[in-house]
């Protein structure tokens, strides 16, 4: 009984990394999956299992709209510009770093992270000028 309370522990603590809104919805649902899948014994999540949430649990927050009172809604412009210049400070940063040890390719991750949120700032924006809500956040599989 003890084995089955630490793997149902250890699957909430891995599912505390997706936003509330999407545990409130289905938190329960995916920790009853989870536990249904487990073998008897089993203490640890299986890592393909552990590796499959932490890779849907970032996504899942970018998909979720700014909250109202944020800087993204309040100065949208602003928001995507700033992104867009750090976004080609970082290209700059790599490239010279580049020179010395190819690990700073690495840093285009976060070239390629500033030039998402300044695009999904940039829908945001559109679509409160259209005069339309944002689309409803998506579940991180789909």
């Amino acid at each position: 009984m003890t084995e089955s309370k630490t793997l149902e522990r250890r699957y909430r603590r891995l599912l505390a990394l997706y936003p509330r809104s999407f545990r409130h919805e289905r938190g329960e649902e995916m920790l009853s999956v989870l536990m249904a899948g487990a073998r008897d014994g089993q203490r640890w999540p299986r890592p393909a299992e552990a590796m499959n949430l932490l890779c849907h649990a970032a996504p899942s927050h970018l998909r979720q709209a700014p909250p109202p009172g944020s800087l993204a809604r309040r100065h949208p412009r602003g928001v995507i510009a700033t992104r867009i210049l750090v976004g080609l400070w970082l290209v700059v940063v790599t490239v010279f770093l580049c020179r010395y040890t190819l690990w700073a390719l690495f840093m285009l991750v976060f070239v390629a992270l500033h030039v998402y949120l300044a695009a999904r700032t940039a829908a945001l924006m559109r679509d409160q000028q259209r005069g339309g809500e944002s689309p409803p956040p998506t579940s991180p599989g789909g």
